[in-house]
């Protein structure tokens, strides 16, 4: 009876997960990782071999238990220490697989209510293309190197933008125009950290070159 009730009730978060953008925005990343990795698809599966073996129809876990399959290779790569030396590194292909199991569930849905969320889905695509592009890149640039999934983050390009909006008012949707003018100074003259973001250190930069005063390319 525990493992039943207990198996509901993670069948609810699962559902509550993919429907739910906001909901997941409360979410503690610690509690999503617990709902989708393999110890969940392991209890689901053996919650299946229970109704099994109790005469019951198990076959409403498949697709639950499918779903998991694909989440848990993403969650167990992403917190992965072992390095990838080559993009042919059987937890990319993995990866791929969950990729294109999603777009399956996609395009077989009928409603926008039968998948997940519009920022979900989104937020899915970067993060897995986007991890795949990081790969390849680095691979192909510098042969021999290898990356590590579990130090993998964001810290570095959130750091370039918030000095991009720290240059220009603390601005928190700079335009093209406001932004032309620091690119490069940010890029070759700034500090790779920024006191102006969750990156940043008290450190001081003696090599910064400092922003231009006026925009190079906006019009006279």
């Amino acid at each position: 009876n525990a493992i039943r009730y207990y198996t509901k009730l993670s069948i609810q978060l699962i559902t509550k997960f993919l429907y739910n953008v906001e909901l997941i925005s409360r979410m503690r990343n610690g509690l999503v990782e617990d709902v989708l990795d393999k110890k969940m698809l392991l209890l689901m599966k053996a919650y299946r071999d229970h109704l099994i073996s109790e005469g019951e129809n198990a076959d409403k876990l498949e697709e639950t238990i499918t779903f998991l399959t694909h989440t848990s290779v993403m969650v167990e790569l992403f917190s992965d220490k072992y390095a990838i030396f080559h993009v042919k590194d059987n937890r990319i292909l993995k990866l791929q697989r969950a990729l294109q199991y999603f777009h399956n569930w996609k395009l077989n849905a009928i409603t926008s209510k039968e998948f997940l969320s519009y920022k979900s889905w989104f937020d899915l695509q970067s993060m897995i293309l986007g991890f795949i592009s990081l790969v390849k890149s680095k691979l192909a640039r510098f042969p021999g190197s290898c990356i590590k999934p579990a130090i993998v983050n964001q810290d570095v390009v959130q750091n370039h933008f918030c000095q991009l909006r720290g240059a220009n008012g603390q601005n928190d949707n700079p335009t093209y125009q406001m932004v032309q003018g620091t690119q490069n100074s940010v890029i070759f003259g700034q500090t790779t950290i920024s006191k102006k973001c969750n990156t940043g250190t008290t450190t001081k930069n003696v090599s910064f070159t400092g922003l231009p005063k006026e925009k190079l390319f906006s019009r006279r």
